[in-house]
């Protein structure tokens, strides 16, 4: 979606939003995203990659994704339960209070359209995520990935937060491009997604980084 013309997106985002189709964004292997990966055009390998990923080497692929929505929607139901105020993201060069609104709810990967056709926006997904408090976040994060935010790769990302704003962004590399992403509207310091991810996914223990978000955020649990 990134890439695509304003005009499109301007047509196809209500729908999403707003919950009247079903979509999904999937993983396409081509040789120069391989050279991206490994340094060199190994399409077979990065197939590989993303077929763990994705559950494609299961025997069932479709019945491993059902039996991972299971899981997924349990934990979520779990932490909706627990009404948590806040979480705490804690480790090397972190140390991050997220609040949560009253209201907040956790998801995972399978939506419904208002039709109660269910999909799965995201493959692959290993996430459950919520809506924190936009008001209520602060501290410093460190991140342990880099990113890829429209064409540029950002690593050494490290930004700290005062009552629910960014108010210092910085990275090792093109910390520029970061800063002018979330200069762009005044919402663009606030957080919009927390989201947790366990040492039980098929993402993380691969320990590559495919320069992709949709792939490289469900390695690990994040914010956005």
């Amino acid at each position: 979606a990134r890439s695509e013309p304003h005009d499109l997106r301007a047509l196809y985002l209500p729908l999403v939003s707003e919950r009247l189709i079903n979509w999904a964004i999937v993983p396409s292997p081509n040789p120069g995203w391989a050279t991206t990966v490994f340094g060199e055009p190994d399409l077979e390998r990065l197939w590989q990659a993303v077929a763990t990923a994705t559950r494609l080497d299961a025997p069932d692929p479709v019945a491993a994704w059902r039996a991972h929505d299971v899981k997924l929607k349990a934990r979520a139901a779990s932490l909706s339960e627990r009404r948590f105020d806040a979480i705490r993201f804690h480790g090397p060069g972190t140390d991050l209070t997220v609040g949560l609104l009253q209201s907040s709810v956790w998801h995972a990967a399978e939506f419904t359209t208002v039709d109660g056709l269910e999909h799965f926006p995201n493959i692959p997904s290993e996430e459950t995520f919520t809506t924190p408090d936009p008001l209520r976040v602060d501290g410093h994060v460190t991140a342990t990935m880099p990113l890829e935010l429209y064409g540029s790769i950002i690593s050494g990302i490290r930004v700290e937060f005062e009552g629910g704003r960014a108010v210092k962004i910085d990275a090792d590399r093109n910390a520029d491009a970061l800063r002018a992403a979330c200069a762009k509207d005044d919402g663009g310091t606030l957080l919009g997604e927390l989201a947790l991810v366990d040492g039980g996914g098929r993402i993380g223990p691969l320990e590559t980084v495919f320069y992709d978000t949709l792939i490289d955020e469900n390695a690990a649990s994040h914010i956005a």
